[in-house]
Parts: structure tokens; C-alpha cells; sequence
């Protein structure tokens, strides 16, 4: 149905949202690793929401490997290192949707 579709591609929007900040992080992380290489407080922050944001990915898509009606999106969402706003509102719509259809 049109509505399962819109399901669906409102979890694909919200992945590839998650992914493109994993990509950002990606890059922030490797302009810190230039030379000289500086192993300040900096560093390891971007090491933590780096790590973060890949850990994000990981359990946005288990949740619903799982079929986790229940995600905890909250959980979820805390972990974005960047534009957490944006994502967190797709993510809330999209569970909202899939707990009205027992996804």
C-alpha cells in the first residue's frame, strides 16, 4: 500500500541521514589526523562522536532488523554528533507510523 511505501521511505531518509553524518564525522576526523598530528582533547571528542554516530547506524538498523516496535528512539538519537534535530524528527515519525501499523 502507498502507506507502507511512505513507511519505507521514511526509514531509507532517515538512514541515509544517519550515514551522511557518519560520512561528516568521517571527514572532521581525518582533517584532525592531518599533520601535525595533535592528540588534544579535540581529537579524541571527534573520536567519541565518530564512534557515536557508527554505533547510531548500527542500532537504528537493528531495531528494526528486529522488528523492535519499541525502539528507543530517545537513545538513538542522543548519540548524533551533528544535526541530531533533523534526524530525531524523521526517526519519531517514523516509529510513530510503525507502531499505528504493528511494523
Amino acid at each position: 500500500s502507498s502507506q507502507n511505501n511512505e513507511l519505507v521511505l521514511r526509514w531509507i531518509s532517515t538512514l541515509c541521514e544517519l550515514i551522511r553524518l557518519v560520512g561528516v564525522g568521517a571527514t572532521d576526523l581525518g582533517a584532525k589526523l592531518y599533520p601535525p598530528l595533535d592528540c588534544s582533547d579535540a581529537l579524541v571528542n571527534q573520536l567519541r562522536m565518530q564512534r557515536d554516530a557508527l554505533v547510531t547506524v548500527n542500532d537504528y538498523i537493528l531495531a528494526t532488523a528486529s522488528n523492535n516496535d519499541a525502539a528507543d528512539t530517545d537513545t538513538v538519537s542522543n548519540k548524533l554528533p551533528l544535526d541530531g534535530g533533523i534526524v530525531r524528527q524523521a526517526m519519531d515519525s517514523s516509529t510513530d507510523a510503525n507502531n499505528e501499523d504493528g511494523i
